[in-house]
């Protein structure tokens, strides 16, 4: 019930299912995390494609705000394709077509989970060095600010503050205050990273449940388990519900 529900914030990639079913959300508070890089093939095989993602999310900024629509990008991969310079051009490319449907973007760099990390290996893929996430996070600054985008960074060390770009909180009390007035005291949610700085919350997702298998994603282990799981989940079943509570 709406009033059992302080707000919900979403994460997505591609929520074009859910927008024919905001009209069933319109008594509760909610705003969207949309993640959109421009990696391809065969980083990511299976997500519709960039000119749908965008489309999605301008649509969705229409509906909602930009103040609602947050875009993340998310994480940051370094390769010897995917260097400083192609994410100058990528970012840079993509503040150009949201700068009108977002006011604030949070990046975070790439973490070596145990369940992506075999991925990783074999695809060559790194998380940025201090001096090279200190270099793209200054480029980043700059080109934001160029789109009146606020940036911030998600669950990164204090020291890249230095950069000029400030930590953030995906799951953020200031943001709720802002958008709905609600008033929440702060507090750590204990069951995330030590440089994570989101406010306490519940999580209702699921892993091994996503369809799309990023090769660098940390919420799947095996293909074929996130489609046994997917095409099992019945909508009508008490998913939600979190007895301990």
């Amino acid at each position: 019930l709406p009033r059992d529900v302080t707000a919900f914030v979403f994460w997505s990639k591609y929520p074009a299912p859910l927008i024919s079913k905001l009209k069933n959300l319109r008594d509760y508070r909610y705003y969207f995390l949309y993640t959109i890089n421009n990696y391809e093939a065969p980083l990511e095989n299976y997500l519709p494609t960039i000119d749908k993602r965008l489309m999605v999310f301008r649509r969705l900024s229409d509906l909602l705000g930009s103040e609602r629509v947050i875009w993340r990008y998310d994480p940051v991969i370094i390769s010897p394709l995917l260097d400083r310079y192609f994410h100058q051009k990528a970012f840079s490319s993509l503040c150009q077509k949201l700068g009108n449907y977002t006011r604030r973007c949070i990046i975070s760099f790439l973490d070596p989970y145990q369940r992506s990390r075999k991925n990783l290996l074999e695809f060559n893929l790194r998380t940025a060095d201090p001096d090279l996430a200190m270099n793209i996070l200054k480029d980043f600054k700059d080109i934001a600010q160029a789109y009146n985008i606020n940036l911030q960074t998600c669950a990164e060390s204090p020291e890249l503050a230095n950069a000029g770009v400030k930590q953030g909180k995906c799951i953020d009390e200031d943001i709720l205050k802002q958008l709905f007035g609600i008033v929440i005291p702060y507090q750590k949610d204990p069951g995330q990273r030590k440089q994570c700085r989101c406010c306490h919350s519940i999580d209702i997702g699921a892993y091994d449940t996503c369809l799309y298998y990023c090769v660098y994603c940390y919420a799947n282990s095996r293909f074929p388990l996130s489609r046994r799981n997917f095409t099992g989940h019945d909508p009508e079943a008490e998913f939600l519900l979190n007895k301990k509570r």
